[in-house]
């Protein structure tokens, strides 16, 4: 048997639609599984032993959805699962003659593919939930067995040549094996309205030198270079910035830091995946969305009237995001670590324990 599975486009998306593919193995065992992603999100899911084959696919063109078509009908796929929404993730598996495809039952799609169909609520909306239960609601659909307490369960995979260039890259900063480190995550590639301002980033991480025992550090992604460079300008305190890793890479580098400090972006679900500590900072998102690893994730939003937006950038003020302050964060990562929970989570305790600053029982 083959499978094909059309992966989300965004990074966040991909990190939580893995449960699947832990899914189609346990129900498929010798199936060959096959995600097709487009070619910036291969690193998400490479090393995983779900899956057999990443295709690495550019759809942008008519003439890409034809090709990719027709390399889909070469490959005699059995089963096809979209876990997109849009008629580009469905035309090719429709071109590649798929002989069973499941998805969402919604828009131009519900008449082509077998699967869920949503809820709507009282204002005509669909309803919102986490994006790992949308993902695994197809699963649901098929009657896969999905075992008890792994719906929701994402799971990410780490290269040791990638752990050995991020040990490699820290310790040129001076940090070390088992050194507890707090990671600053500054961009968003969906759009400015996720961004916390680059001051509170860089107070934050003043304050934070102060507050915790833990290196502070800065990571940021491709095309992010002047946003860290803002933040590192507007620091009154040296930290180090991590800004060559590609997501593989990325990967490796969330699972060593010990609590993460982020806008609502990809490497936030990198973090769940790996279980380390994660504060977000939620602005124009509905939380509904993300709900979910909250035994290691904590979000700090604020209720106003134009939030959730979704939008990709702020046509006001963007309250949600500047009227949550640096000592708002402090404090709600101080309440993090005194919590039990969390704190027997931090794989890189310093020595003496983090009561050494922060107060609170182990």
């Amino acid at each position: 048997m083959k499978i094909f599975v059309r992966c989300p486009n965004w990074v966040g998306d991909i990190a939580m639609a893995t449960p699947v593919f832990r899914t189609l193995r346990k129900n498929f065992p010798d199936a060959k599984i096959y995600a097709g992603i487009r070619p910036y999100g291969k690193g998400v899911l490479l090393g995983s032993p779900r899956i057999d084959e990443i295709v690495a696919m550019d759809d942008s063109a008519n003439l890409d959805l034809f090709k990719l078509g027709m390399r889909i009908r070469k490959e005699r796929f059995d089963i096809g699962i979209l876990l997109t929404n849009s008629p580009r993730g469905l035309i090719p598996l429709l071109l590649g003659g798929v002989k069973k495809i499941y998805g969402w039952r919604r828009g131009l799609q519900k008449y082509f593919v077998h699967g869920p169909e949503p809820e709507f609520d009282g204002n005509g909306r669909i309803k919102a939930i986490p994006m790992t239960d949308y993902y695994m609601e197809i699963c649901r659909h098929m009657e896969l067995d999905i075992g008890d307490g792994e719906a929701s369960h994402t799971e990410l995979f780490t290269d040791p040549g990638d752990e050995m260039r991020v040990e490699k890259a820290l310790a040129s900063e001076g940090i070390l094996d088992g050194d507890p480190i707090l990671c600053m995550n500054p961009g968003a590639r969906f759009g400015s309205s996720k961004c916390w301002p680059p001051e509170f980033f860089a107070k934050f991480a003043e304050l934070a030198s102060k507050e915790f025992p833990f290196k502070t550090v800065l990571v940021s992604g491709p095309g992010e270079e002047e946003l860290a460079k803002k933040i590192l300008s507007l620091c009154p305190v040296k930290i180090p910035h991590f800004g060559k890793f590609n997501l593989s890479e990325l990967k490796s580098f969330i699972k060593r830091v010990s609590i993460l400090l982020s806008n609502d972006t990809g490497p936030r679900h990198f973090a769940t995946a790996f279980s380390v500590p994660t504060l977000v900072l939620l602005g124009p998102t509905d939380m509904a969305y993300t709900a979910y690893g909250l035994d290691v994730t904590r979000f700090l939003k604020l209720d106003l009237e134009c939030a959730p937006c979704h939008l990709k950038s702020c046509p006001t003020e963007h309250r949600c995001m500047r009227m949550i302050n640096p000592e708002m964060a402090v404090a709600e990562l101080k309440k993090m670590l005194s919590e039990s929970g969390f704190r027997k989570k931090l794989s890189f305790a310093p020595k003496g324990g983090v009561d050494q600053k922060v107060g609170g029982s182990a």
